[in-house]
């Protein structure tokens, strides 16, 4: 591997290079999120460079991206870590309002107006490019290409840290930077015990698809209020549910736990 080739593909340059390149994308084109547009750049951007960059090094997309089959059990796990990881992100979001950190109001209203649908068809496109896209293509990015890139020069927590902070800072806002930071983290652990990247796609698609049923049925609010509150307790306990190996696979890297 020559020392541009090395430069490319390396983990750090091509988040900044995903980055700029959305950057620039939501800068062009209406924030429409609904749109072909926003399907093609998804794929486009966030999946095309990593993929571009495994070709470079001439590592298997495969192999970088952890497409390994996962098991039944495993997924339902994800599903449900999904639904609590969710509530979870949620009762922070609270606890930044009562903080009164940032202008967590503006962002959340102005993300309900963007994921409302009134009709079966308004239903499918949202559910196409606000649930299914995102947890394919971030995925591939974070917890593919990236963390698997960086777990075998600087060890599991490291990589895990580093990739969850860079998710986080991908949303772009500071209202987003501590919930997508501590999601980050999770799904990232769900990759280093499962070593498949569909577990973490499962959990990030139930993340998307809670918040857009919350957004369309504002009567589901007080249940997940109440869910809200006991998920802290449950997410408390999913580094001893990690720890004991619940899913069936060791970590990327190979070691034992």
């Amino acid at each position: 591997m020559t020392r541009r080739s090395q430069w490319l593909t390396h983990p750090y340059f091509v988040f900044f290079l995903v980055f700029f390149l959305s950057e620039i994308a939501a800068l062009r084109f209406s924030p429409d999120f609904t749109s072909p547009v926003s399907l093609i750049l998804q794929f486009g951007v966030l999946l095309g460079v990593p993929l571009a960059a495994c070709r470079i090094i001439r590592l298997p997309a495969g192999l970088a991206l952890r497409l390994t089959p996962a098991r039944g059990r495993d997924l339902g796990l994800s599903v449900g870590m999904g639904v609590l990881l969710s509530a979870l992100l949620d009762q922070i979001t609270t606890w930044q309002k009562h903080l009164d950190l940032f202008d967590t109001a503006t962002v959340e209203s102005r993300m309900v107006q963007l994921i409302q649908a009134d009709s079966v068809q308004q239903w499918l496109w949202l559910l196409a490019f606000m649930v299914v896209a995102p947890a394919i293509c971030e995925e591939a990015l974070f917890r593919g290409y990236l963390l698997t890139r960086l777990l075998e020069p600087n060890g599991r927590w490291r990589a895990v840290l580093v990739t969850s902070a860079m998710f986080g800072i991908f949303h772009r806002s500071l209202a987003l930077l501590m919930p997508a930071t501590v999601g980050g983290v999770f799904l990232s652990l769900t990759i280093v015990r499962s070593r498949s990247l569909y577990n973490s796609i499962a959990t990030h698609a139930t993340i998307n698809l809670m918040g857009v049923l919350s957004a369309n049925f504002p009567k589901l609010q007080p249940q997940l209020s109440a869910v809200s509150s006991l998920a802290v307790l449950f997410l408390a306990g999913a580094a001893s549910v990690w720890m004991m190996g619940f899913y069936g696979r060791d970590n990327l890297t190979g070691e034992s736990s």
